[in-house]
């Protein structure tokens, strides 16, 4: 296990949440149709640069949740704010949540077995998915397999 809460959730929502991701990310955000599907992309500069990896979750049309990687939380989160000036969507830092992330072959059943009943909800949870149980957001994705 490992503690990656320096890592930072951002949530998007309203009415223009979608779009305002297509011209933030470089990926296809309309890929994203299931709730807890992941996607992992790059925020880019005018110039086509790069400005972060991260991975972004859909919940719905109009609530996407974003992790940002921690040593860039600042520049990253001024960045999203000018770039999201003009759309209809709210960028909403939640810089009070804690990750854990839980690595190895038996991962997924040690987090089970800690969890209690929190697999008849996640279900078989596939590589870039996640699950919401109560408050917790469990996720099985980036490198570690993290779990936000």
């Amino acid at each position: 296990m490992f503690d990656v809460s320096h890592m930072t959730v951002v949530d998007f929502k309203g009415g223009e949440a979608k779009k305002f991701l297509q011209t933030l990310i470089a990926n296809d955000v309309d890929k994203l149709k299931t709730p807890g599907k992941a996607l992992y992309s790059c925020m880019l500069n005018e110039a086509g640069g790069v400005v972060d990896d991260l991975i972004v979750y859909y919940q719905n049309d109009t609530d996407y949740r974003m992790v940002i990687n921690a040593g860039t939380t600042e520049k990253d989160i001024a960045w999203i704010n000018r770039q999201a000036e003009g759309f209809d969507v709210c960028v909403e830092p939640k810089l009070d949540l804690a990750m854990i992330a839980v690595q190895g072959p038996n991962a997924r059943e040690k987090v089970y077995q800690a969890m209690g009943g929190v697999e008849e909800i996640c279900g078989e949870l596939k590589p870039f998915n996640a699950a919401s149980v109560g408050n917790l957001f469990i996720a099985r994705t980036g490198y570690t397999g993290r779990m936000v």
